[in-house]
């Protein structure tokens, strides 16, 4: 996957921290003017037509646009994102994934290592606790391998636990698995899955909407939901689910007949 240029980068990461802009009026400001690019360079009076653009809008674009200071740390995180293989996509720009367009809150930038393929417009994900029962593992591992069985991609959030055991389970079958981070790329967590993240990304992607500089708070998870919900071909969702209630189903079966299963620890969407 080609990256969008530096300058772009550059220029989009100096709008994304503009003072009163935010993702959405960013996207409208793309929508309406093109790249980011050719956005610091419009003069203010040109932004005036767009959706919302208020005063205080203009205010912080004029302060922010032009305002090169963290330029250096900007072209750094570029360069770390080359230097492990991976590519920068961007809203508006070709590459970017038609399916994140759907969602309500697109990013503007996407970090990805590994590939997005046509594939993955048929996927799924597995989700749940950090701390599952054996069965819950096991039903997990299970899904997972007839899911991939079937030409899904499994996607996961890399957390220890049901996430883990989807990833390895895809992996180990030969299908593809996609993991969704809430943080950066410097700051993989938990941190015995970096060599799990590797894995993944030689046969399928790991993907992020967070610079990749280390900043603890980014460790939350509703921006890694939405993304994963804004790849997925099927919706499924397991809650309480007595053990053997459904072991003469298989989860294909189970897809196809849309049926909203409940267990404590398993959540496929």
């Amino acid at each position: 996957m080609q990256s969008i240029p530096l300058e772009e980068y550059i220029a989009l990461r100096r709008l994304l921290n503009c003072k009163h802009i935010g993702i959405v009026r960013l996207r409208s400001m793309i929508d309406a003017i093109g790249s980011g690019t050719q956005l610091i360079d419009t003069p203010p009076k040109n932004l005036l037509h767009i959706e919302k653009m208020t005063d205080l809008v203009i205010k912080g674009f004029i302060e922010g646009a032009k305002n090169g200071e963290n330029d250096a740390d900007y072209k750094k995180e570029y360069e770390y994102v080359t230097s492990i293989s991976g590519s920068i996509l961007a809203y508006g720009h070709p590459g970017y994934p038609s399916s994140l367009s759907n969602i309500y809150d697109p990013p503007v930038l996407l970090y990805v290592v590994g590939e997005l393929t046509e594939q993955d417009k048929k996927s799924l994900a597995i989700v749940g606790s950090r701390t599952p029962s054996p069965y819950g593992l096991k039903t997990a591992s299970d899904f997972s391998r007839d899911l991939v069985s079937e030409g899904f991609t499994v996607i996961s959030g890399l957390a220890r636990g049901i996430d883990t055991t989807a990833h390895k389970a895809a992996l180990s079958a030969g299908g593809r698995t996609i993991a969704v981070l809430g943080s950066g790329f410097k700051n993989i967590y938990p941190s015995e899955n970096k060599k799990l993240a590797k894995d993944i990304s030689t046969s399928g992607a790991v993907i992020t909407e967070f610079a990749p500089i280390p900043n603890p708070t980014q460790l939350t998870s509703p921006q890694e939901t939405e993304l994963s919900a804004a790849f997925l071909s099927v919706h499924l969702l397991l809650k309480r689910l007595k053990k053997g209630v459904h072991s003469t189903l298989p989860p294909l079966q189970l897809i196809r007949e849309e049926k909203f299963l409940q267990s404590p620890e398993i959540s496929t969407h």
